[in-house]
């Protein structure tokens, strides 16, 4: 009867000691569980932060996108407006060179018209 007292004495101890250490667990498990959910608060705090961060980003990207088209626009009328102004340039300068060349045999005919009235007029003194 002592052995049994003995062992039912022993098994009481076994079962404190397996009870305390599953208790000491639980405790250690409770206290990760805690460290996980404030990393996950952390975490959502900081997926939300990079959220609002990306719908900003997002709208800018779109914006600029909205302004590069208008300068491209722009650029493109730009473009055209030299073009046109060049080709008016080419014809003035063309035109130019036409009076030029009209104003040259002008003159030459200016000059031979004085010419011939100074003969003539050599002419009819003698």
């Amino acid at each position: 009867m002592q052995s049994q007292f003995k062992e039912i004495k022993v098994l009481a101890e076994n079962k404190d000691k397996t009870i305390s250490d599953l208790e000491t667990k639980n405790q250690q498990l409770n206290q990760r569980i805690n460290d996980l959910s404030e990393k996950i608060k952390d975490y959502e705090a900081k997926l939300t932060l990079l959220e609002s961060e990306k719908i900003s980003l997002v709208s800018q990207v779109k914006n600029l996108q909205l302004e590069l088209t208008s300068y491209k626009t722009r650029n493109q009328e730009l473009n055209n407006i030299v073009e046109l102004k060049e080709k008016n340039i080419k014809d003035l300068t063309s035109l130019i060179d036409n009076y030029n060349s009209k104003l040259t045999e002008l003159q030459k005919q200016l000059d031979n018209i004085m010419k011939i009235t100074k003969s003539y007029s050599r002419i009819t003194k003698y």
